[in-house]
């Protein structure tokens, strides 16, 4: 999934994404590119 797909995501299913990216053990790139889209989320949300 590349990043613009991943700002076209609502936070529940950025979270299911997630969930998944750890559970399947998917690579570190991936799981950091979610994180960081997750930290994106919450700083343009509380600023």
């Amino acid at each position: 999934m590349d990043p613009i797909t991943l700002k076209q995501l609502s936070n529940k299913q950025l979270m299911t994404v997630w969930r998944h990216a750890k559970k399947q053990r998917h690579s570190e790139e991936y799981i950091a590119m979610l994180k960081k889209e997750m930290k994106r989320r919450v700083i343009v949300t509380y600023k």
